[in-house]
C-alpha cells in the first residue's frame, strides 16, 4: 500500500457514537471519547458520570537498544494518576525504576492523543 493512498482517520468514533472496527490504516487524529456512547453489560446506556470515571487513559513510550530497555508511562484512572519510568541494563541484568502517584488529577496533564500536545508531570505540592 502506498502512503499516498492512506486516508487519515479523523476519529475512532462514528456518527452514532460507536467505535470503528477493523484494520486501521493510519493513526487517528483524535479518539473523540466525548461522542462515545457508553453502555453497561446489560446494554443500558450509562450516565455521563459513570462514563467519566470508567474512562482510563494510558500513554507509554519505550526505547530498545542493544544495551538498555527504557520505558516511561503516564496512566490516568480518573481518581489517581500513576506514572513510572524504568531503565533495564541488559548486560548487568539490573532494573532501575521510579514511580509516582498523583491523586485526583493533581500534578499531571494528559492529552487526548500523543499527536495533540504533550502529557506531563508537574511538581507535587
Amino acid at each position: 500500500m502506498e502512503l499516498s493512498s492512506i486516508q487519515q482517520i479523523k476519529t475512532l468514533i462514528d456518527e452514532t457514537g460507536r467505535p470503528l472496527q477493523g484494520y486501521l490504516t493510519s493513526i487517528p487524529e483524535q479518539l473523540d471519547v466525548e461522542s462515545f456512547r457508553y453502555f453497561s453489560t446489560m446494554d443500558k446506556q450509562r450516565s455521563s458520570v459513570a462514563k467519566y470515571f470508567h474512562y482510563k487513559q494510558f500513554q507509554f513510550i519505550s526505547v530498545f537498544t542493544p544495551d538498555y530497555v527504557i520505558g516511561f508511562a503516564i496512566a490516568d484512572i480518573r481518581y489517581v494518576g500513576n506514572s513510572f519510568c524504568y531503565l533495564y541494563d541488559i548486560k548487568r541484568n539490573e532494573l532501575l525504576e521510579q514511580s509516582w502517584l498523583r491523586p485526583l488529577g493533581l500534578g499531571y496533564f494528559m492529552t487526548p492523543s500523543l499527536g495533540k500536545g504533550k502529557p506531563c508531570l508537574t511538581e507535587a505540592h
